[in-house]
């Protein structure tokens, strides 16, 4: 939330409140997107944030991607998957409560 990427955030909490995955179908509904609205690149941010929290040595390195696309074949991601490091951290800092 500090580094200013809200959406992000909310996918993570809401896939670690789910196992670890949030379908396409979920993200949309919880961000209110519009049904047009790509997610490409959408876990990008979280990985910059990564990499910076890395940098300054506040995670290890090697941490996977916060958000990972899922696909069932070529085409769109069905959802993001989220490494159970993040699953911890939220469940930790009691983002889930």
């Amino acid at each position: 939330r500090d580094w200013g990427k809200p959406a992000q955030v909310r996918v993570i909490e809401e896939a670690s409140r789910r196992d670890g995955f949030i379908s396409r179908e979920s993200i949309f509904e919880v961000l209110e997107f519009d049904e047009d609205r790509s997610l490409v690149r959408f876990s990008m941010p979280a990985s910059r944030v990564r990499d910076a929290l890395v940098e300054r040595g506040l995670i290890e390195e090697g941490v996977s991607d916060p958000l990972q696309a899922v696909y069932d074949g070529p085409g769109k991601a069905i959802g993001y998957a989220v490494p159970r490091e993040f699953v911890e951290l939220a469940e930790g800092a009691d983002l889930l409560s």
